[in-house]
């Protein structure tokens, strides 16, 4: 055997005697890891658009966290830290559309929320006090943050989970026509407020001026609108913000304008 031929053999027995080396050095690394203890918690919540404050704060996140899981993060050992488990909690909360939970290198949990976005609060006749995102989910008031959507009060039908996907719910068409408001910047601007009245017609109260907007039974919704936003903008600029009491967009094909 020449002197090549030796110093190839014993870099491949190197290697063999290596690999099983570093794989028990990074199996005891794993297993040290897995009984330290966490070192601290970072909470992080994204902000609604134009927000302030948010829904939840990290005071809400860590008494979610000792009630449901007593306490199982902060301090305890690593491997005991079920951050899947986790997770699906803080999503269960009303304010959380989505959390994120990962643990780094330095021990430390680190916990990333996006809160669901209110389109609407919802205050009716019966005392019920309640947000909706754009999927329909009830949020319930926050203590920290009252966002400025559209108020609808009134006779509003009660909120079931899942009530977008029954066409006979009577919460269903008053939603999708807080949708097509929201989404709509020329309306999102100009509409402050939704009263139902008993008999289920509907009234608009704008966020300018001392009008009130008759809108009627919800029906025809996309032809009522584009009459009134003409109003507004042919007819208002001329006639001023206060000159009608009332804008009657009830009837087809008219709007009428009452002092």
């Amino acid at each position: 055997m020449n002197r090549k031929q030796l110093i190839g053999r014993l870099r491949k027995l190197g290697w063999v005697i290596l690999i099983p080396v570093v794989f028990f050095v990074l199996m005891r690394a794993a297993q040290k890891r897995k009984v330290t203890p966490t070192a601290d918690m970072d909470i992080q919540i994204e902000r609604l658009a134009g927000a302030d404050s948010t829904l939840i704060n990290r005071g809400d996140v860590i008494k979610i966290i000792n009630e449901r899981l007593e306490n199982r993060v902060l301090g305890d050992e690593i491997k005991n830290v079920e951050v899947e488990r986790l997770e699906r909690v803080l999503e269960e909360n009303p304010f959380v559309k989505n959390a994120d939970v990962f643990i780094d290198a330095q021990h430390v949990v680190h916990i990333y929320l996006t809160q669901r976005e209110p389109i609407v609060r919802i205050k009716d006749t019966e005392g019920r006090d309640y947000y909706l995102d754009e999927e329909g989910n009830y949020i319930p008031p926050s203590n920290h943050y009252a966002a400025r959507v559209v108020v609808v009060t009134g006779f509003v039908t009660p909120h079931e989970p899942n009530f977008v996907q029954k066409k006979q719910h009577g919460l269903k068409p008053l939603f999708d026509l807080i949708k097509m408001l929201h989404n709509d910047p020329f309306y999102l601007a100009l509409i402050e407020q939704l009263h139902i009245e008993q008999n289920g017609d509907l009234l608009f109260v704008p966020k300018l001026g001392s009008s009130q907007i008759l809108f009627g039974k919800i029906n025809e919704v996309e032809e009522k609108l584009e009459r009134l936003r003409i109003f507004y903008e042919q007819a208002i600029p001329y006639e001023g913000w206060d000159k009608y009491s009332v804008i009657d967009i009830r009837f087809k094909d008219q709007v009428v304008g009452r002092k």
